[in-house]
């Protein structure tokens, strides 16, 4: 994971062309202050989505809405776009909200950002037992990809 605030965009496009093919996961480390007003600075899906797909990122950590860490639920919507719209030959990237999301919010967060999202839930699952609370977020991942597979016609 590449704390894109720190390490900067250069770092994060080298490191996509190296041979080694290691995933690019972006964080948003000190990338608050680019955001925090909508009257200047950078539009969410922009800093979030784009410039990210422009480096060739994996996916992109951000804070989802109605968490601890929360974006609006509009800004959130700009970045799962930004993650996933058409830019020529650019691949899209997987959104990953987090910033304090629950398993009880999976179903609700999936919906939202499509099935081909990582959901970030950390905390969430140290609760006692990481490995029963790993099987139940496997279990909850299967059960909505059941509940919403694509019959083919």
């Amino acid at each position: 994971m590449l704390d894109k605030g720190e390490s900067g965009l250069d770092i994060m496009r080298r490191l996509a062309d190296d041979e080694l093919g290691l995933p690019i996961m972006a964080h948003p480390t000190f990338q608050g202050a680019y955001v925090v007003d909508d009257r200047f600075g950078i539009e969410h899906g922009t800093l979030f989505g784009t410039l990210d797909r422009l480096v060739d990122a994996d996916m992109m950590f951000f804070p989802g809405y109605g968490v601890r860490f929360s974006f609006s639920e509009a800004a959130c919507a700009s970045i799962v776009e930004a993650c996933a719209s058409p830019m020529g030959e650019l691949r899209s990237i997987a959104p990953s909200p987090g910033g304090g999301m629950s398993l009880d919010r999976f179903d609700e967060l999936l919906a939202f950002c499509g099935r081909d999202s990582m959901l970030l839930v950390g905390g969430n699952l140290h609760r006692g037992d990481l490995f029963a609370d790993a099987q139940l977020m496997r279990c909850a991942a299967d059960a909505w990809a059941e509940q919403h597979e694509e019959v083919p016609a």
